[in-house]
């Protein structure tokens, strides 16, 4: 009857988990400070993959940091890889700090991307490949003016 009762209430303590955990949060969730730079501002991106593992049960083995412009902008500048991350399989967040590079801007909002690369299984028994999913963040970049 103990090993009943301690099998239920670690499911319940599962099912919480999990509970917390919407489909949104699949990637992880993933914040940057602060929201409003200019060039050469550093900048720090904070991803929580707790969900990414309860939920999903992704476990990225790389981790790449992009601004992007989101669909609703302009759409011709080049993403910007920002940090590239190989974390530990059972890493439960990744950090990043780095500087704005000094590319051309238009006053607007953009988007940084958390990139997340995972092994899947294949079809066959002992066959991998890997797929990328992301999460975003809001962040508006003021351009710098040089002489």
């Amino acid at each position: 009857m103990q090993l009943i009762s301690t099998a239920l209430i670690s499911l319940a303590a599962a099912g919480v988990a999990l509970a917390s955990c919407d489909e949104a949060s699949r990637f992880g969730t993933f914040s940057i400070t602060p929201t409003t730079v200019k060039s050469g501002d550093t900048i720090t991106g904070n991803l929580n993959l707790s969900c990414a593992h309860s939920y999903a049960g992704i476990y990225p083995k790389y981790i790449d940091y992009y601004i992007e412009v989101p669909q609703n902008n302009n759409g011709h500048e080049a993403p910007i890889l920002l940090a590239h991350h190989e974390p530990a399989a059972d890493a439960l967040t990744d950090t990043f700090t780095t500087q704005v590079p000094y590319a051309t801007y238009f006053n607007a909002g953009y988007d940084v991307l958390a990139q997340l690369t995972y092994a899947v299984d294949g079809e066959q028994p002992d066959s991998t490949y890997y797929v990328t999913g992301g999460v975003f963040a809001g962040i508006s970049i003021t351009p710098t003016v040089s002489n």
